[in-house]
């Protein structure tokens, strides 16, 4: 018999602790799941229920009170939240967005954390929307579609541009306050509908200098994880969920003969989930 998904490979006293409190999260989203797509967004107590089992503060510096868990550690867990619903686990997935705030200047970040690591980051990054500059930073204006997670969210972070930007081609995000952030309620879909992926508008919020970063720029922070490529981290779940789909289908029409293939992606399943190193 395979071993369950948190157990193949070894991991932190913090993150079996997560393990543990996880499991009373997955009842009451299965049991809520229902709720999701007609409120459009995951409800306020499941979100908080991932800040308290630790998802939030994953990825935060341990010096801010975060964990910097492995990226297999994070992605074992959002497959679990996300077998439970998809939508819970797609907005569950942005604690990796300690990630991208890594690359806010030092006394940002210490403001970003100065009441907890449990931060919530939410946003979309296009269309770039041209901002301008004042005497205190940036003045934004624009909207943004398809932020998923905004209803949930502290800070939400959008794409602007610049006339003469030094980082060049490279896209600079402004990170806002959520109360300063107006949410349209559109994301009216046939899936995924409590990721609750609306639009944000920005309507001339001024936006300090040091409260932007440089999307693919170098980071202020330095440890494994914020020099892991964002890239291969998405890599290795698409991949685990790939050969999770394959092998349900396998397992739906399964008949006389077809054992060994199920075996077959069984094992592949298992060789996709990364251990620490």
């Amino acid at each position: 018999m395979n071993a369950s998904p948190e157990k193949q490979c070894p991991e932190s006293h913090t993150a079996a602790a997560t393990w543990d409190n996880l499991s009373p999260l997955l009842v009451e989203i299965r049991a809520r799941r229902n709720e999701f797509g007609p409120a459009q967004e995951i409800p306020k107590e499941i979100i908080d229920g991932f800040r308290r089992i630790g998802i939030y503060r994953a990825m935060v510096a341990k010096r801010f009170g975060g964990e910097e868990r492995t990226p297999a550690e994070f992605c074992r867990q959002i497959e679990r939240i996300s077998e439970a619903d998809g939508s819970a686990g797609w907005v569950a997935s942005f604690g990796d967005g300690a990630r991208y705030l890594a690359a806010l200047p030092d006394d940002t970040l210490r403001k970003v954390y100065a009441n907890g690591p449990d931060v919530v980051l939410a946003g979309a990054l296009f269309p770039l929307q041209p901002a301008r500059r004042c005497a205190d930073g940036f003045v934004v204006n624009g909207v943004w579609p398809f932020a998923s997670g905004s209803p949930g969210a502290d800070l939400i972070g959008v794409g602007i541009t610049l006339e003469d930007d030094p980082a060049g081609d490279l896209p600079r995000v402004a990170v806002i306050p959520a109360e300063k952030v107006t949410i349209r309620p559109n994301w009216d879909v046939i899936g995924l509908r409590g990721t609750g992926s609306h639009d944000v508008v920005v309507s001339d919020v001024i936006v300090p200098e040091q409260w932007t970063l440089i999307r693919g720029g170098p980071v202020t922070l330095d440890g494994p994880i914020y020099r892991y490529p964002s890239v291969a981290f998405a890599a290795q779940a698409h991949a685990m969920r790939r050969h999770r789909d394959c092998a349900s289908r396998n397992r739906r029409g399964d008949r006389h003969g077809r054992k060994p293939r199920l075996d077959h992606w069984s094992a592949r399943d298992g060789s996709a989930r990364l251990c620490p190193t």
